[in-house]
């Protein structure tokens, strides 16, 4: 084996040309990858923390109760039952009620639908240091600050909150604005927030009905089983449960709306069924990364099997020699397959450090971003790209692969050679 790579690093060495040139194919090859991969990773890291901030648990139960056949509103007239039911399966996890409301804000300047989401800033402490507002917050609007620009307001404004007719409750009320809040992505032009109690005010919903329940586990990776285990166990407390089809909060009123029944249905969502009509950006990004690199990677590894074709013609009496010296066919196919990956694994390193400290280069400066759209893309104002170990180690090995596969043939064909015929050449 020693000799095997004492060989491959001195022919490596010896054609300068053709190891910058496949130094150069594979090294954009990884550095395509690592980038893309690591922004994929990257939104949907973010997604999770501004919506496990804004809006969700990584488990949520989501009552949904309708005075009327077309009327539909995020409520629990039984709350105190369904969180004793929580509770009690699940002593250690933090529940936190929300109030949350269909509604329109309305200024001189324009108007905007969103909902208005009530908090107990106490019991929700994280999201009301997120929100910039006091423990003893009691009334007043709390708006992100592309949503003030829109609605030409800003703290000390006042701004009329109109419930959306489905709804119900009373039809609108006026608030002042208590603090704009940096903006948090595509997500945050969705949610205002107040104080619960006024969003119990504003619909006329009696106190401690609040329709979310958000449950914060310590690990994410258990919200399926714990979603699994609720709707076991409200199922069998007799609470009618509505059909869980990966939808969030926000689409569940409306669709349930058009439904012919009256009462309250249950449901429990998770993190994952929240930020569904969110994670196909990422997905999107990783499919076509992995559509563009496989192609590439095909393109590279042609071109790589032609170089080592030709490589092969001028080095056949050197095949002889080795062969007549005893080397067997494997170990000239091993000569060839080390030359590659050793170059594959040397240019994959080199370009994930350079990708690591571009990125890391990138973050410290703390480049803005201008352009809003990009900003909502990006779900942030700022460049903010982490890379991940696993993505480096994904990383390599399809640099190797994609080196491999443009060697392994022509190799294994020279490796085929017998001595005599490849020294009277």
């Amino acid at each position: 084996m020693i000799k095997l790579i004492t060989l491959a690093i001195r022919n490596i060495g010896a054609a300068r040309k053709r190891t910058v040139f496949l130094s150069l194919s594979l090294g954009l090859t990884a550095a395509i990858y690592f980038l893309m991969m690591n922004l994929a990773n990257s939104l949907e890291a973010r997604s999770y923390e501004v919506a496990t901030l804004l809006y969700t648990g990584q488990v949520n139960v989501v009552s949904i109760h309708k005075r009327k056949i077309n009327r539909a509103e995020v409520m629990a007239p039984q709350l105190s039952q369904i969180r004793s039911h929580v509770q009690r399966e699940f002593p250690k996890v933090v529940v936190i009620e929300r109030q949350v409301a269909s509604i329109q804000l309305i200024t001189p300047k324009g108007s905007q639908s969103m909902f208005l989401t009530g908090i107990d800033p106490v019991q929700d402490e994280r999201l009301a240091q997120a929100l910039g507002v006091n423990s003893d917050w009691k009334e007043g609007l709390v708006l992100f600050r592309d949503q003030a620009e829109k609605l030409g307001v800003q703290v000390g404004s006042t701004v009329t909150v109109r419930i959306d007719p489905q709804e119900g409750g009373r039809n609108a009320m006026d608030l002042k604005v208590l603090a704009v809040a940096d903006n948090r992505g595509l997500m945050s032009g969705l949610f205002a927030f107040t104080q619960r109690q006024t969003v119990e005010n504003l619909a006329q919903r009696k106190s401690g009905t609040s329709g979310l329940l958000a449950i914060m586990l310590p690990d994410r990776s258990q919200s399926s089983m714990v979603r699994n285990r609720l709707e076991r166990v409200l199922k069998e407390s007799g609470f009618d449960l509505h059909s869980n089809e990966g939808n969030p909060i926000w689409n569940k009123t409306a669709q349930l709306a058009q439904e012919d029944w009256v009462g309250t249905r249950v449901g429990v969502t998770t993190w994952e069924d929240e930020l569904s009509p969110l994670r196909w950006i990422s997905q999107l990004i990783r499919a076509l990364t992995l559509g563009f690199v496989a192609l590439l990677g095909l393109l590279i590894a042609f071109g790589l099997s032609s170089a080592i074709w030709l490589l092969i013609k001028q080095r056949t009496r050197e095949i002889g020699t080795l062969k007549a010296m005893g080397f067997s066919r494997w170990h000239i196919l091993g000569i060839f397959m080390m030359e590659t990956q050793i170059l594959a694994v040397v240019t994959g390193i080199a370009a994930i450090t350079l990708g690591v400290l571009a990125l890391l280069g990138l973050n410290t400066l703390n480049v803005s971003i201008h352009n809003q759209g990009v900003q909502l893309f990006l779900m942030a104002e700022t460049f903010e790209v982490y890379p991940h170990a696993g993505v480096a180690l994904q990383t390599l090995i399809i640099t190797c692969l994609v080196a491999g596969l443009g060697t392994f043939f022509p190799a294994f064909s020279a490796s085929k050679l017998q001595p005599s015929v490849a020294l009277s050449r």
